[in-house]
């Protein structure tokens, strides 16, 4: 079962960053083997709660909606100490 519904998991992501074009790089870049590690007990319990495989298209736009604010965030926070930290520099450079 696992595997089946990791197998399903991949082609609907798969699928879904097709369709999501330059938004879905964030989401690429995070990996997909990552990703699908991370959806698919997600994925397994929404099938064993007897949800419909034609909504799972909607769940997985919502877990990768939620990697990519994770990962914008991280990014956020790197630009933030990269221009505080050259900000520093020009305070001491003359």
């Amino acid at each position: 079962m696992a595997h089946l519904a990791s197998l399903q998991l991949s082609t609907l992501l798969c699928l879904f960053l097709l369709s999501a074009g330059a938004g879905a790089n964030a989401v690429w870049q995070n990996g997909l083997e990552q990703l699908i590690q991370r959806c698919t007990p997600y994925y397994e319990t929404f099938l064993a709660a007897g949800r419909s495989e034609d909504l799972a298209p909607h769940l997985l736009m919502a877990i990768a909606a939620r990697e990519s604010a994770c990962e914008a965030d991280a990014v956020s926070a790197e630009a933030a100490d990269t221009g505080e930290h050259a900000y520093g520099l020009m305070q001491i450079l003359p």
